[in-house]
């Protein structure tokens, strides 16, 4: 994973592409995603459920130098969700804070691996047999055995447990 996200920083870097936010892996977004800046990422939308991302030098120097970084107003992934839309927030009095807050907020860059990324956050899972060719062990239940192409008609949870 971490190679694949030090090329990307990389690719960016040789295409002159400056950011400050890199989501690795996240919640699908609420707003529509952006363009495709290298084959592998794309401007962000509004994402929640962030659990793994990069700052980039510019990025850190943004969010240290922010009142906003000191301040716990929200969750953390609502405030990031903002700044990737440049200020904006869906509650008028949390977008305000923020641009009051993060004076460098319209010029805040986030990108992302699309979808979810490319790592997925921790969490119970109940393990079953997968039909997938990629995989012949048995593998954790997720999103993509109970509505993906791996359904295969019965839902997860109608399938035998091992």
């Amino acid at each position: 994973v971490w190679g694949v996200v030090a090329q990307q920083v990389h690719d960016l870097r040789a295409r002159g592409e400056e950011w400050d936010l890199l989501y690795v892996g996240k919640g699908s977004a609420t707003s529509a995603e952006g363009p495709f800046v290298t084959p592998l990422v794309i401007e962000a939308g509004y994402n929640l459920k962030m659990h793994c991302y990069c700052l980039s030098r510019r990025g850190l120097s943004r969010m240290l130098s922010a009142e906003l970084s000191y301040m716990s107003i929200r969750p953390q992934d609502e405030i990031l969700a903002a700044l990737s839309k440049k200020g904006r927030h869906p509650r008028a009095c949390v977008a305000e804070r923020v641009q009051r807050c993060f004076p460098t907020c319209d010029e805040f860059r986030a990108l992302a691996f699309p979808f979810w990324g490319i790592v997925f956050q921790l969490q119970s899972f109940r393990l079953l047999r997968s039909s997938s060719h990629l995989c012949n062990e048995e593998v954790a239940e997720s999103a993509i055995h109970r509505e993906g192409a791996l359904a295969g008609g019965a839902t997860a949870r109608e399938r035998e447990p091992l």
